[in-house]
């Protein structure tokens, strides 16, 4: 598991590597920062990536699949306020965990097709496990929760554009407030976002 962690820093950090001459080139061909980009904004995304979490006795890092998807308004041709919801889940052995984190975000365009996002909200963590003939489920309470983002659109039309975007969220939790022992959970995921405008 440990590899495919390794992988996915590996491929998110080429994929950062290479927007700075992306985007410069774009910005050469493409002109100015598109204009029509207006009113409602709204999207959802599919994405693969892992569920980690800093604890005693935590350590191991589970390869999980995602989705996400946003609401929200631009406030001008760069600028947009959202909601943004990013659940991330890991099966293995009838066990299924998750972690949701819902956000107030800002997403700001830097270029033409390159962004950046971030947002505070809540986080939750849940499990369950189905056996033959049980079946157990436990969620906790809803904590503070936050996410940023990088994306760069990889096809952009005047409403409507696909993306590759790296993600990453955290969730606070507390397993005992009374000796404040901590859990930090985190998501992290490369994906596909498609978008209308």
């Amino acid at each position: 598991m440990r590899n495919f962690a390794t992988l996915l820093v590996g491929i998110a950090l080429l994929v950062l590597l290479a927007l700075p001459s992306l985007a410069a080139a774009q910005q050469q061909a493409g002109g100015p920062l598109r204009a029509d980009r207006q009113g409602w904004v709204g999207g959802f995304g599919v994405g693969v990536g892992n569920i980690t979490a800093d604890c005693d006795g935590c350590g191991e890092v589970l390869e999980a699949g995602g989705l996400d998807g946003h609401l929200g308004l631009m406030v001008n041709a760069r600028l947009a306020v959202m909601g943004d919801f990013w659940v991330m889940g890991h099966t293995e052995n009838q066990l299924t965990i998750t972690q949701a984190i819902v956000t107030a975000a800002a997403q700001f365009w830097i270029t033409h097709r390159l962004w950046v996002k971030g947002g505070v909200g809540v986080a939750q963590a849940a499990y369950h496990w189905k056996g033959a003939l049980v079946s157990l489920r436990d969620e906790t309470d809803s904590v503070p929760g936050m996410m940023v983002g990088v994306g760069y659109e990889l096809r952009s039309r005047r409403d409507f554009a696909i993306d590759l975007q790296l993600r990453y969220g955290t969730g606070l939790y507390s397993q005992d407030a009374t000796n404040g022992y901590d859990v930090v959970a985190h998501n992290t995921s490369l994906s596909v976002g498609f978008n209308w405008y």
